[in-house]
């Protein structure tokens, strides 16, 4: 996981996961109201004719192509982007489809979007003391910002009514969608009032709603000034002088929301030469560092953002989630608790519990597992009712061989997300590695009643019944799931082993020859990854497992299996012959020469045998002892092409060459009848050895 895992503090992302406020609502939650929201309203970036920003704002689709947003937003602009909140998605804005320049109103069509879009409400029926929810983007690098309020009042200002809101729409969320608490659109957000102080007041939905009657085809946005008279009205006024470092701070802030993390790095130092304690700009400054994975020195920045604010709630969250990149986690989360402390509206929690939940995965993914495990133990303090992170961690602590810590992981999954069928599946497997089969049975049991279709289940219930001795219950299963599932070679291989342990050796070794065939890269080894399909106290199991891990290379996990197999069946000498082979592939030759001597005790005749020991007394340089493996094996199997060649390589060894000339030649002149399919590898090593001699 080639691996590049998605950095945490996607520039844009993170200043959704700052900012997330939390309120109250009778017919939706506020998350729900957030997430409907959010995923509809968007970051407006207006650029002139060179191309450089100009201004930043929100929006939000009314229709799959339409955004809708304040005119001031996109006056005076000739081209821009419409970026989703906390998403890599970024839209053309292809020009605007009508405009209200006397209520501050404006529809702008983008290219190739497809986004669900937010209903309106009749805004005459808003009253005063209402809920209401805003989402924007204020100072742009604040994203996805959700907010909550209530309907102070109504205004007449003009020829136009206003709906007054205690929600705070500051700079940069202005054109962002204010809802009721059914999650729809009764305004649209204003910066302030000419001559306001910070008073904060919405353009009531039904304006909009006759706007959006009157759309037309998209004309550039160049096209505005033409056909306006570019008067300004003095109904809004949000564009306002703007510092010189101000002016660097935002355009560092757009870069980053398009990806320029280099270019944005650069503004933010210039903003920063200019006004050195801007911890706006060292807070910004460092969230782009952090997505390009430079997280220590982003802290620096955060820690200087810091000193010179101590109560900057956003710089305390964005280093939180910087030390979670650096697998500080117990500082990350003294970080997210100041964060929370300074402004106890700020909603962090489930994203503070994803940031450290997906540290843990690509910990987990590189195979630490015990790091993975503290980053789990971290995202459940923080969300201690997330199913899904008890899963996470349950299947870490089951990579490490954990399972009573797993099953209690699963167990309060269950309890907060019973109607999970995956969940029951997972800990029906972890009980069936620590040999609980019944109760595994039982978990299976619970999926197939809310999952009857998956034949995942029904292959999983016939391992349990398997290894329990139910073999003829096993097939029952196997059955099933091959019927949902007609190419689903794990089932073909359990139910050929299970027919195979009944004694239906006919029907078993044809099940296995369909798991082959099905998956061909697997051979033979297929089975053997099935966690001991047959019976756990058969040595064969074990063997089949250690051949797997031998042709993975898993050498000495393969010598484990051979050793249980061997405590099984001590008489086995296939088991100590192969312990032997992985033993000899680990240079381990003393001990592997050990086990062929006890192979051959049991099987004295076994020309392989005597070869793969000659093998390991060669790379001890013990020549004269290996011939002799080489000669017996010869004397049992005339015309082996492996025992001459490693003759003559012992002999080529000692200085013998006339005779091992003579052994290489002898495998070149090997009839064809005797030929088999080592002939040819054999054939041009020997070529190669007496190319030596010439």
């Amino acid at each position: 996981m080639e691996h590049k895992v998605k950095p945490l503090l996607n520039f844009v992302s993170l200043v959704f996961l700052l900012f997330c406020k939390p309120s109250f609502a009778n017919d939706l939650t506020p998350q729900e109201i957030a997430k409907k929201a959010l995923d509809s309203t968007v970051l407006l970036v207006m650029e002139d004719t060179n191309g450089q920003p100009l201004g930043v704002g929100s929006g939000f689709f009314v229709q799959p192509n339409q955004i809708a947003t304040n005119y001031h937003v996109i006056e005076g602009a000739a081209h821009g982007t419409a970026k989703r909140v906390g998403q890599d998605t970024v839209f053309s804005i292809k020009g605007f489809t009508a405009i209200d320049e006397d209520r501050d109103l404006a529809i702008v069509q983008v290219s190739d979007a497809q986004v669900q879009s937010l209903s309106l409400a009749d805004s005459d029926a808003v009253k005063v003391g209402d809920a209401v929810y805003v989402t924007g983007n204020p100072k742009a690098y604040l994203e996805g910002t959700f907010s909550d309020g209530l309907i102070s009042g109504m205004r007449d200002l003009e020829t136009i009514r206003l709906l007054q809101l205690t929600a705070p729409i500051s700079s940069g969320s202005s054109g962002g969608p204010v809802l009721n608490k059914r999650g729809e659109v009764i305004g649209v957000s204003m910066a302030q009032i000419k001559d306001g102080q910070n008073l904060n007041f919405a353009i009531p939905s039904n304006y909009l709603k006759s706007l959006i009657d009157q759309m037309g085809t998209a004309k550039p946005l160049s096209d505005i000034s033409k056909s306006l008279s570019g008067v300004s009205k003095p109904l809004v006024k949000e564009r306002q002088s703007t510092s010189t470092e101000e002016k660097y701070l935002i355009r560092g802030i757009v870069k980053s929301a398009l990806g320029l993390y280099q270019d944005a790095i650069v503004a933010f130092e210039i903003a920063l030469r200019l006004q050195p304690d801007y911890p706006e700009a060292y807070t910004a400054r460092g969230i782009a560092k952090v997505d390009m994975d430079q997280h220590s020195e982003a802290v620096v920045d955060f820690n200087t953002a810091i000193e010179l604010k101590p109560d900057y709630s956003a710089a305390y969250a964005a280093r939180g989630l910087a030390k979670i990149e650096l697998g500080q986690y117990i500082d990350a989360i003294k970080d997210y608790d100041m964060a929370i402390q300074l402004d106890p509206g700020i909603e962090l929690k489930l994203d503070y519990s994803t940031a450290f939940a997906d540290r843990g995965l690509v910990k987990a993914e590189l195979g630490q597992y015990t790091d993975a495990i503290k980053a789990y133990d971290m995202a459940i303090q923080v969300d201690p009712n997330n199913a899904e992170i008890y899963v996470i961690r349950a299947l870490a602590k089951d990579k490490s061989e954990q399972y009573a810590g797993a099953i209690e992981d699963y167990d309060t999954a269950i309890r907060l997300k019973p109607d999970d069928a995956k969940i029951y599946v997972n800990r029906g497997i972890a009980k069936v590695k620590s040999r609980q089969y019944a109760d595994a049975i039982k978990d299976y049991d619970a999926a197939m009643r809310l999952k009857p279709e998956d034949a995942t289940v029904y292959r999983n219930r016939g391992m349990a019944n398997a290894l329990s001795g139910r073999y003829s219950e096993a097939i029952k299963d196997y059955d099933l799931a091959i019927l949902l599932s007609p190419d689903y070679a794990e089932a073909y291989a359990g139910r050929g082993i299970s027919k195979i342990n009944l004694g239906q050796f006919a029907t078993g070794n044809n099940d296995l020859e369909t798991a082959r065939k099905l998956k061909p890269e697997e051979s033979r080894n297929l089975i053997a990854y099935l966690d001991f399909l047959i019976k756990p106290d058969s040595a064969f199991a074990y063997i089949k497992r250690g051949l797997a891990k031998v042709k993975l290379e898993q050498y000495a996990d393969a010598i484990k299996d051979y050793d249980s197999a061997i405590r099984l069946k001590p008489d086995d000498a296939f088991a100590y012959k192969e312990r032997g082979n992985a033993k000899k592939m680990l240079g381990q030759y003393a001990d592997a020469i050990k086990d062929y001597d006890r192979a051959l005790r049991f099987k004295p005749n076994d020309a392989s045998t005597h070869i793969k020991r000659g093998s390991a007394k060669t790379g001890l340089k013990q020549y004269a002892a290996a011939i002799q493996d080489y000669d017996t094996a010869l004397r049992l199997k005339p015309n082996d092409v492996t025992a001459y060649y490693l003759r003559g390589v012992a002999k080529y060894h000692q200085g013998h060459f006339a005779a091992a000339k003579e052994d290489f030649q002898t495998v070149l002149g090997l009839p064809i009848r005797v030929r088999d399919e080592r002939y040819g590898v054999y054939k041009s090593y020997c070529e190669g050895m007496l190319r030596l001699f010439e």
